[in-house]
């Protein structure tokens, strides 16, 4: 708290109770933003392989994005410092701790538009795509074989042309060349937004990929309001990735407090690591209804009925 308090006397000035009014916003925005904690953990896969392992990727039946989709699973799996990546060639076929066959890549683009009363043109791309994973180990035996699924999407406005004036010949000579200056302006904006998307769309899909069988990092904020022992208690479980007991604690603090709208939305966040979307929901639900001033508790639903809606149609795109 000392700390904070010369910080705010260095950025109000050495006469700080000339400045009162800013003096406690500051001290509001210490208190109210200190007890928020982001706090990361360690997500184990379904299929979790040996730490230090060697890997080598072997892509099948992909022509389009081969490279890319190479470099990108290599860099993040080499960036996990949990596997090592060897490259494959012909003297070291065999002898690595595994094998990750990528194959039958598909993906689409779809882009849909719209002009505003300003002429803008305000478009939207949706990417969807799949790719085949299998991981064996050196002795032939299946860790994963699926279909992954990854989807992204990209927004973009654009100022179309315009009009010519009335005494400008350029409409002749467009017509004279069969030139479409909106056409060709439409064409860059779609060819920026299906950069754009794929770029994203490369940048998810090896995440997506090492889930199957490395740990993954999430990080997840939660707050309580006036307990810092519970929230040191709380803190310690999430650590420990016991989240069962996180949520068992938490549940036990609502019965004592059930109007506190802390304890609700950290269940909520707690279900969602836990995959309990419909339970999150009902308590993001809880905590909004509870506080209808804090910001967060509203953004947690929101995104939450996002989340559970996305995952609704990556299965139904499965399928």
């Amino acid at each position: 708290m000392s700390k904070f308090l010369v910080l705010a006397q260095h950025a109000i000035g050495e006469n700080i109770y000339m400045n009162k009014t800013l003096y406690f916003i500051l001290l509001f925005l210490f208190y109210s933003c200190s007890t928020y904690t982001t706090i990361s953990y360690q997500v184990p896969p379904n299929n979790q392989i040996k730490k230090g392992s060697t890997v080598i990727i072997d892509i099948q039946s992909i022509d389009e994005h081969r490279q890319q989709i190479q470099d990108s699973v290599e860099s993040n799996l080499s960036t996990s410092n949990y596997v090592k990546v060897i490259k494959k060639d012909k003297t070291n076929e065999g002898k690595s701790d595994y094998i990750l066959k990528l194959s039958n890549y598909v993906e689409d683009v779809s882009i849909t538009d719209s002009i505003d009363e300003n002429n803008n043109r305000n478009a939207s791309a949706l990417a969807t795509g799949s790719l085949n994973v299998l991981l064996k180990d050196s002795n032939s035996n299946i860790i994963v074989e699926k279909v992954v699924n990854v989807t992204s999407t990209a927004t973009a406005t654009l100022q179309m042309p315009k009009p010519y004036s009335k005494s400008s010949l350029r409409p002749i000579v467009n017509a004279i060349l069969d030139i479409d200056p909106n056409q060709r302006a439409i064409d860059g904006q779609n060819k920026e937004l299906e950069a754009n998307i794929r770029s994203d769309f490369m940048e998810s899909l090896p995440g997506i990929i090492s889930k199957e069988f490395i740990p993954s990092t999430e990080s997840i904020k939660i707050k309580l309001d006036d307990a810092e022992k519970d929230l040191k208690v709380v803190i310690h479980l999430i650590k420990k990735e016991y989240f069962n007991d996180a949520k068992e604690y938490l549940e036990a603090l609502l019965k004592e407090k059930p109007n506190r709208a802390d304890i609700n939305y950290n269940l909520g966040v707690i279900n969602e690591v836990l995959q309990k979307k419909d339970s999150a929901i009902n308590y993001y639900q809880a905590a909004a209804d509870l506080n209808k001033e804090n910001i967060l508790y509203a953004e947690g639903l929101a995104s939450a009925k996002l989340r559970l809606e996305y995952h609704k149609k990556i299965r139904k795109f499965s399928e």
